[in-house]
């Protein structure tokens, strides 16, 4: 019979252990021990971060060139599923966040239009095209291929952006260095 009771109050004690992470729960008073209980809870949201970005260096145009391009592999980080999909926008430094460079010393009065592509994939075609140079600037959507394992990246490219200026924008501008800034905004998006 004792032994009855003894599996009985065994079998209570491993129920309210096994509930014990449901709530907050203070200690009963005891001889030898006093057990109490506190739930932890932590809510991590969607995080995201675009490292390795570098200079984007054109160099000296060459008379009879082509349309110039550099592209620059990137690795964005997010803590959800690769397959997740995350929104890149895009500004440039012009009016209006317009993809323009400036000739040093104008102002504003020697601008330079160029394209910006992005893609999610490193090595693949050049990708999807921002807005054209002087219009305004949306969200581009749908990108997946985020790493996930660390947000220093280490090395693990896993997208690309192009930066490619025409020829026809070359020959119509006046000589000089040109200089302006891209922005590139990561974004999750909702899970759907």
């Amino acid at each position: 019979m004792k032994r009855n009771l003894f599996k009985i109050a065994s079998l209570l004690a491993l129920g309210v252990a096994s509930t014990a992470f449901a709530a907050t729960q203070d200690g009963a008073v005891g001889t030898t021990e006093s057990i109490g209980t506190a739930d932890i809870t932590l809510t991590i949201p969607k995080l995201i971060r675009i490292t390795g970005m570098d200079p984007v260096q054109f160099g000296n145009y060459s008379a009879g060139g082509d349309t110039m391009s550099v592209t620059d592999e990137v690795c964005v980080y997010g803590n959800f599923d690769p397959t997740d999909t995350y929104r890149v926008t895009a500004h440039g430094s012009g009016t209006s966040n317009a993809f323009t460079l400036t000739r040093e010393g104008s102002g504003t009065a020697h601008a330079l239009p160029y394209h910006v592509y992005y893609n999610s994939t490193v090595g693949a075609a050049v990708g999807t095209e921002f807005s054209s140079p002087t219009t305004p600037i949306t969200a581009q959507s749908g990108f997946t291929n985020t790493y996930y394992e660390s947000d220093a990246c280490a090395g693990h490219e896993t997208a690309q952006y192009t930066v490619e200026i025409m020829k026809a924008d070359i020959l119509a501008a006046k000589y000089g260095t040109y200089n302006g800034t891209l922005t590139l905004i990561v974004e999750p998006e909702p899970v759907s």
